[in-house]
This record gives structure tokens, C-alpha cells and sequence, in this order.
């Protein structure tokens, strides 16, 4: 449920605002939802709220009184094409309210961050809608000092069954769901971002509205890439740090038994292998197992002094590899990852990283990861 003001005549007359949020309020002073720059409307004058499924006006003390449909009041519930006036003769404003972008079957942008103009949300009609700093777009966002926001930055491209946007060689990028793109296909709950850490609008869509997969997963999306990002050693929040620490602490304990266990590991393979005691399966798992650890073996020799290698260091590194490439062969062979959702193979590839085998991932581990980092 959302509504929309028309300014009727006052400083801002002509000018629509659109509005999805349950409070806004309306005065002189700059921090009002609605800032009406008159002498008759007093700083904070009046405010409207959802209540209920509707929305109240209230006036909230002002000298000069609020006045719907001619009438002064204190409290009353508005309708559809009301009349609004801030002080005694003072603006008028019409109500109007506004049914939702399912029921109008068309698509809107809902500001979440930054500055807007219009402000408040915008329903998109038809055809191509310019996103930028400059006053020459359609929509102009971004206004302010160290924007990331370049002058023409995105443009919407809306059509009866789809809306897709496309970044404008824009210097710091346009990003939905967090992923960079060129051109994209938004669907419902599509959140999208202009420039890191820049303005950020949710796209909403009647027509549209089949929710995004992404969208719909994005609590375990940005799970994922928390994980995934801390795996490959990158940037992570303090919370994603404290189970990097806390798990690397426990698998430490672990590790070196396991390394000085391998070559127990592989004997026991190759034995298994040359006597027939373990069906084949069972040898090419203890293989793989063994291989892993070999592979931990010698990522420590690569990383430690160089006088303790037992071999060059570009040989070391290609045994290192040639191992996990048939790692990552056996994994696929028996369809380690084929039940698994992306959040659980970045749980897995970050317990590779601490040291650990994907075949050996303790069974909690996964939903412990998940409590510290959602």
C-alpha cells in the first residue's frame, strides 16, 4: 500500500511525491519527509501514518492548523483525492492514495538509500527511464558531494513483460545483488546498487513479480559470499572472522596428527589395493583422503623455508596441483556436491582452506558456520 502527494499550489505546486513508507511528516524545517519552505507551516506541522491499513492525518500542535477538505482537524483518516492544506491558507496538497504494483501490474523503483529526486517511490511506465546525477535524467540520484554516482548511469528499459537495466559505462559500476553487471533482467525483490556503496533502489514489479531466485535467496546469498570471500582469503565482517579463528584454532589441533597420519593413510590404500581386502570404492576413497593430506603435506613445504624443501619449488607446485585437480575429479565422480546448495560448498571450500577434507567436514560444522556469519 503506498500513496502519492500533489502539491496544489505552494513552493513545490506541480510536483508529485510518491510515498511506500508507514510515517511521513510534513513541515518547514529540512529533516520533514515533505519540506514546505512558508511562512504559515510551522516546523514540524503534521504528519501521516499508517494505521491499520490506512492512513491518518495528524496535526502535531502547529500554529497556523491543518486543514482537510476545507475543515480544520486534528486527527482524521485520509481518502482517495482528499484535499490537504499545511496552515491557513497556506499549501495545498491532494491525497492520493495508491494500490500496490501487483494490483496495478505495473513495476516501481523503491529508494532504500541515498538521495532521490522525485523522492519517495516511482512507478515505471513504459519505455526508457535514465538514472544519474545529471539534471537531465529521468530520475536524478546521487546528488551529493563524493557521489558514486556518475552523471548517466543506468538506464531502465521497462516493456509490457519485462524490465531490464543497463549500466552507462558508469565509472564505479551498477551492481544487482551485489554482482556487477552490464545488462541485467530485474525481477521482483531485485536489489540494485550504483557504484559500491552507493545509492540503492529495490526493484518491485506487478507484471514483473515472479521473484528473483537471487532475490528470494538473498539472506543465503550474502551468506555465501561472506564465506566464500573469507575462503579465498579476502575481506570479511567481524563475526565471519571470529569463526575463521575459532575453526582454524580447532582444526589446528587436528592438523599435524592428520598430516603425520597420510602416509599411514596411503599405506593403508595401497595395501587395501594389493592384497583385494577392500572393495574398490573403499580403496579410491582412502586414495583420495590421502591424496588431500599429501596435498596439505606439500602446500607446508611451499610455504616454509626454502632449505627444508625436499624439492624446487615449481616441482613442488606441480605435484601440488596435478593432486587436487584429481581431487576435484573424484569429488565430481561421485557427486559430493550434487545435493549441495551454494552455501554449504562455500562452508566445505572454507574447511579446505583451515585444513580439512570435504569428505571429512564435521557434521555440525556447517550449521555452526551459518550462526556466526547469518
Amino acid at each position: 500500500m503506498s500513496f502519492r502527494l500533489a502539491h496544489r499550489s505552494g513552493p513545490l505546486k506541480g510536483k508529485k511525491e510518491a510515498f511506500d513508507q508507514d510515517l511521513i511528516r510534513i513541515g518547514r524545517k529540512s529533516d520533514n519527509d515533505v519540506v514546505l519552505d512558508d511562512s504559515v507551516v510551522s516546523s514540524s506541522h503534521a504528519e501521516i501514518r499508517r494505521r491499520e491499513g490506512r492512513y491518518v492525518l495528524t496535526d502535531l500542535g502547529s500554529t497556523n492548523g491543518t486543514f482537510l477538505n476545507g475543515k480544520r482537524i486534528e486527527r482524521y483518516a485520509l481518502n482517495d483525492r482528499d484535499s490537504i492544506q499545511i496552515g491557513e491558507d497556506g499549501p495545498v496538497l491532494e491525497f492520493q492514495a495508491r494500490q500496490s504494483s501487483i494490483e496495478t501490474g505495473k513495476p516501481r523503483l523503491v529508494p532504500i538509500s541515498g538521495s532521490w529526486e522525485p523522492r519517495g517511490e516511482q512507478e515505471l511506465a513504459a519505455g526508457r527511464v535514465r538514472l544519474g546525477r545529471g539534471k537531465q535524467n529521468d530520475i536524478i540520484v546521487g546528488r551529493s558531494h563524493g557521489s558514486t554516482v556518475s552523471t548517466e548511469h543506468a538506464e531502465l528499459r521497462v516493456s509490457p513483460d519485462r524490465c531490464e537495466i543497463e549500466d552507462l559505462d558508469s565509472t564505479n559500476g551498477t551492481f544487482v545483488n551485489g554482482e556487477r553487471i552490464r545488462t541485467a533482467r530485474l525481477r521482483d525483490g531485485d536489489r540494485v546498487e550504483l557504484g559500491k556503496g552507493g545509492p540503492v533502489f529495490e526493484f518491485r514489479g506487478g507484471a514483473h513479480s515472479r521473484k528473483s531466485p537471487r532475490a528470494a535467496a538473498r539472506g543465503s546469498e550474502a551468506i555465501y559470499r561472506k564465506i566464500d570471500r573469507a575462503a579465498k582469503g579476502g575481506a570479511a565482517g567481524e563475526r565471519t572472522m571470529m569463526i575463521l579463528r575459532a575453526a582454524n584454532k580447532y582444526y589446528k589441533r587436528r592438523r599435524w596428527p592428520l598430516l603425520a597420519g597420510s602416509g599411514v593413510v596411503l599405506a593403508a590404500a595401497v595395501a587395501a589395493g594389493v592384497y583385494g581386502l577392500l572393495k574398490k570404492r573403499e580403496v579410491d576413497s582412502l586414495r583420495e583422503l590421502a591424496n588431500f593430506y599429501e596435498i596439505r603435506k606439500l602446500e607446508v613445504e611451499i610455504l616454509g623455508p626454502a632449505e627444508n624443501r625436499s624439492q624446487d619449488l615449481r616441482t613442488l607446485q606441480d605435484k601440488r596441483d596435478k593432486l587436487q585437480q584429481d581431487y576435484e575429479r573424484y569429488l565430481d565422480k561421485i557427486g559430493w556436491y550434487e545435493n549441495k546448495t551454494p552455501v554449504e560448498r562455500a562452508v566445505m571450500n572454507l574447511a579446505r582452506r583451515l585444513g580439512e577434507t570435504d569428505l571429512a567436514v564435521p557434521a555440525d560444522f556447517n550449521q555452526m558456520v551459518l550462526e556466526y556469519v547469518s
